[in-house]
């Protein structure tokens, strides 16, 4: 029990990151990943460039709570299934992720090496107005009007001042609602003011409306949560529940070359034009073996993944049944079509012959494999089993 409990509070833990020699303090550690040690928030998106499906974990200063790689950068890139990989527009995004990320690896550093405050000192994270700053007189505000001032200088109030800030708040708005999809209202709801909130919870079942709002009815702010602006966040069902996680694409090969990239990905969208849930084919083929071996129903799996992305409130988790039961039929025909040789230009699909994708039985009999070509004229034929 001492060795099980000493990974619940690791000995490491906030220390020096053990995956580079940069000395940054490492608070975060994968669930998934074999052996896993605290690493620091740069390593930690490095080394699940190809994981980006890993559930995480971050220190609090008391306990691990239960995070998601999209908070350290993470991302999904889908590369071009033909000619060049990554064109010139995906090293230009990458590159604009990246340093981005960085700069938030070095924020993340200077705070976890701040000293704490003290509880009197600690300031609001809001800034207000610049004309209310640490250099107001405290003579000037009364205790009958808390937090007004009526000093000497209230009627000498920088009025342009106050005007300007109110502009940048609704320039600032303007700019967010400019940005927003209307494509992708029925999409996942964050709460402003707590990026930690679970992303796929059911909007219909936690009181949220049609169009996306929740029950104050407001819409999530812009460059809260997994997306990160101007990039899209999508949702991908994976083997260990539902992530929602920036995605990183480019159409200059045409928009209709998009779900050839994602299936060369290895991953299956549910559309064709508003692409906002992908399967993953791990996910797909896991599902084929436990419903051969296991005789688990599609409704079973899917709620299996539902508790694995949620465990306190799986009944909450974005109900995806009818996608995934379609998704995994047409993932089983495109494998027999795979496997029979379908989609050279030799052999069209849409030429597929009744039985052609039916798999070859070795134990049937077949005339010069298993039994004489001239089986017929054997006179003890009546033996062999038919």
């Amino acid at each position: 029990m001492e060795a099980l409990l000493s990974r619940e509070a690791p000995a490491d833990v906030a220390g020096p990151c053990r995956q580079c020699d940069n000395g940054n303090l490492a608070v975060w550690r994968c669930k998934d990943c074999a052996l896993p040690t605290p690493m620091c928030r740069h390593c930690t998106r490095s080394y699940h460039g190809s994981n980006p499906f890993h559930r995480i974990e971050c220190w609090t200063g008391s306990y691990f709570r239960a995070a998601n790689l999209w908070e350290v950068g993470s991302y999904v890139l889908i590369r071009h299934y033909d000619g060049e990989p990554l064109c010139d527009s995906l090293k230009h995004q990458i590159q604009f992720l990246e340093t981005t990320e960085v700069m938030k690896d070095k924020a993340e550093q200077d705070k976890l090496r701040a000293p704490a405050p003290a509880p009197a000192q600690a300031q609001s994270d809001v800034q207000g107005p610049s004309w209310f700053d640490e250099d107001t007189n405290m003579q000037d505000v009364t205790n009958e009007g808390l937090g007004t001032r009526v000093g000497k200088d209230e009627e000498e109030m920088d009025d342009d001042q106050f005007m300007h800030y109110l502009e940048k708040l609704r320039n600032h708005e303007d700019n967010g609602r400019a940005n927003e999809d209307p494509e992708m209202e029925d999409e996942f709801d964050v709460e402003e003011d707590n990026p930690s909130v679970n992303p796929f919870i059911n909007t219909h079942a936690a009181g949220h409306n049609a169009a996306g709002h929740n029950a104050a009815g407001h819409r999530p702010m812009a460059g809260v949560g997994p997306s990160i602006m101007p990039f899209p966040s999508i949702r991908v069902v994976h083997t260990n529940g539902i992530h929602d996680i920036t995605m990183v694409s480019c159409e200059c090969r045409g928009e209709d070359n998009m779900p050839f990239d994602l299936l060369s990905a290895r991953l299956l969208p549910t559309s064709f034009k508003r692409i906002k849930t992908l399967f993953t084919a791990q996910l797909l083929d896991s599902f084929h073996l436990s419903n051969l071996e296991l005789k688990a129903s599609a409704y079973q799996f899917y709620q299996l993944l539902r508790r694995l992305t949620c465990p306190t409130a799986p009944a909450e988790v974005a109900d995806l049944y009818r996608e995934f039961r379609r998704k995994s039929r047409i993932w089983r025909w495109m494998k027999r079509l795979k496997w029979a040789g379908y989609g050279f230009p030799e052999r069209k699909v849409t030429d597929v012959k009744m039985g052609e994708l039916a798999n070859f039985c070795p134990a049937c009999q077949q005339p010069g494999i298993n039994i004489p070509d001239n089986w017929r004229d054997d006179t003890a034929r009546q033996v062999v089993p038919l």
